[in-house]
């Protein structure tokens, strides 16, 4: 990281651009927040105080001032106060219209910088006793806040999470997330300018490696804070979500009219009452199975049900062998019992993996991307043969690190806060669960995803297929320009605005399996791999859609069925023992 050679020559050029103070010299956390602006899409640039204090005729017309954020740590402005550098802090708030503070902790020998900045409304910074209160998010700011809005949960972190004192009631001050009813984030107005402060001492390293999921109790205040601030200042030029989706899935069940304690015709009773929808994960072992009543349910529900592919035999680690021509088959096999389910039943299948017990191999990954699927879901990101992963890789859409190749992250209906991590970072809400949660019927269903829903007004419940086709990212250029970011090799994109929009697409992709072209609309188009990522361009006409499938090729196409008959009565006695098992035994 290097500074720039004075802020005039970036200030005005681009309106997504962080300006990230650092004084003498920038800190660790603000090498962090600028690894976050990287992973919003933004542009950032170090500056020093100099930089601001040049006679630059925009720094004195407020209705001129520039719309882009000045950031700096709490550290950073009371090294600015020790060395007599009052008017840059007094000055800020006639420099910009949004001001963003971090780091803001007991420890700072001096607060009267942050007394300064704010005109005296925050006065000082004070520690936490213990782990025992709660994180609480302001309703009334949802534009900020967004899916955690409302929401109440903990338990806080008291080595980095802090609190304000509030050295005089004001309704310039705005509190966004409170700890024992005082400001952790805060808004102070000012001048026309948005002055967010945060009460934390660290910023999450997003490249860290990680070898456990992501919860909302482990990186709320340390990411969750920062993002709110840069997301709201810089809306749509950061990279979101075209659409914020949601879907249940069962796995297992077979597809009779009652399996264990669920009942098709009272579940999509549930679905029409709260508006969700459900995947049912498929076993292809039990093609020939279905009973015509279910399967006709299901085609004249298709906007509550759909089915896609759970495993192949739902043995034991079936997918966790590292052995790509071992997986490449099995995913052949699957895939030709679910085309035979689908001509005996007329009941089309997502094209989309949920791996038996949760266990996968970067292999079968691999063998799912020769074969065309869409994606894979599952309640673990980590294969049986790999370690953990950078915080960033897990920050995305889907998990796109093994062989480039989406892999969607699924929770059960325990924490509310953690769905309300996953949308607000743009993530589907997708929620697993097992025949037996409905032991008790469906209230409990329900009452959960009418929290989901409660989190986002504008939620799509959707398949799994078709949340993995409109699960892309995308940023604004300008009126006629996006940049959009895909993880699935299917995409539906709507241009709803009134002029023909140029779309600069992207997948990361390491061209480990033969592409064999892009099509769009059917059409072949020209693309170009370099450095680790897919890029193609395409102009859609106002009010116009497109739909795009990125195809491979598979070296291996022959199937040859080699399961012996010894191996055969197995997967058949394990199969009929887990249908004893749910059908009966878990009643008793």
């Amino acid at each position: 990281m290097s500074f720039p050679r004075t802020v005039e020559q970036v200030f005005n050029k681009m309106k997504a651009t962080l300006f990230i103070l650092c004084y003498p010299q920038p800190s660790i956390n603000d090498q962090c927040l600028a690894a976050i602006s990287e992973y919003l899409g933004l542009n950032y640039k170090l500056i020093k105080p100099e930089d601001l204090l040049r006679d630059d005729p925009s720094c004195q017309d407020t209705k001129n001032r520039n719309k882009s954020c000045i950031a700096f740590s709490n550290e950073t402005i009371n090294a600015l106060c020790q060395n007599n550098n009052l008017s840059l802090i007094e000055k800020l708030p006639g420099i910009c219209s949004f001001v963003f503070v971090y780091n803001c902790n007991p420890f700072i020998s001096s607060n009267d910088g942050l007394k300064i900045l704010t005109n005296e409304v925050l006065e000082s910074v004070s520690a936490l006793s213990d782990n025992e209160q709660s994180y609480s998010i302001e309703e009334r700011h949802r534009e900020i806040s967004k899916q955690f809005s409302g929401l109440v949960f903990g338990p806080v972190n008291s080595q980095v999470d802090f609190v304000f004192n509030v050295r005089k009631p004001s309704d310039q001050l705005d509190s966004i997330i409170s700890i024992n009813k005082r400001p952790m984030l805060a808004r102070v107005k000012r001048e026309g300018c948005s002055i967010f402060a945060l009460a934390t001492g660290k910023i999450q390293d997003v490249n860290e490696i990680e070898n456990r999921s992501l919860t909302a109790a482990n990186y709320f205040s340390t990411l969750i804070p920062t993002l709110m601030v840069l997301k709201y200042v810089f809306g749509d030029f950061c990279w979101h979500p075209v659409a914020n989706q949601a879907c249940l899935t069962i796995d297992d069940p077979l597809l009779h009219k009652k399996y264990g304690f669920l009942n098709y015709v009272d579940l999509l009773n549930s679905m029409n009452q709260n508006g969700y929808f459900t995947t049912m994960a498929f076993i292809p072992w039990n093609y020939r199975r279905t009973q015509r009543e279910v399967a006709e349910l299901f085609l004249k529900n298709s906007n509550r049900y759909s089915i896609c592919v759970h495993g192949c035999d739902h043995t034991a680690r079936e997918f966790g062998l590292t052995d790509f021509y071992e997986m490449d088959k099995k995913v052949k096999l699957a895939t030709k019992r679910m085309l035979a389910h689908q001509k005996l039943t007329g009941l089309d299948f997502d094209k989309v993996m949920v791996f038996p017990q949760g266990v996968f191999s970067t292999a079968s990954l691999k063998a799912l991307k020769s074969n065309n699927f869409t994606a894979a879901v599952n309640s673990g990101v980590f294969p049986v043969d790999s370690g953990g992963l950078k915080i960033i890789d897990m920050l995305q859409q889907s998990v796109l690190f093994y062989e480039s190749f989406a892999l969607f992250h699924r929770r059960y209906p325990l924490v509310i806060a953690d769905f309300a991590f996953d949308l607000f970072l743009g993530k589907p809400a997708l929620i697993v669960t097992h025949h037996s949660h409905f032991k008790d019927g469906y209230k409990e269903i329900s009452g959960f995803t009418g929290k989901i829903n409660l989190l986002d007004a504008d939620l799509k419940w959707r398949g799994l297929e078709e949340i993995a086709r409109n699960s892309y990212w995308q940023k604004k250029e300008s009126d006629t320009q996006i940049y959009l970011k895909t993880c699935s090799n299917i995409l539906h994109i709507d241009n709803d605005f009134t002029d023909t929009v140029k779309y600069s697409i992207m997948k990361y992709e390491t061209n480990n399996i033969p592409l064999e072209g892009i099509l769009v609309n059917g059409q072949k188009i020209d693309y170009s791999i370099a450095n680790h990522f897919l890029k193609f361009d395409i102009d859609i006409k106002p009010k116009a859609s497109t739909d795009i499938v990125i195809k491979f090729k598979n070296l291996y196409t022959n199937l040859k069925e080699d399961t012996g008959m010894f191996e055969k009565v197995k997967i058949f006695t394990r199969r009929h023992l887990s249908e004893i098992r749910d059908d009966y035994i878990s009643k008793i």
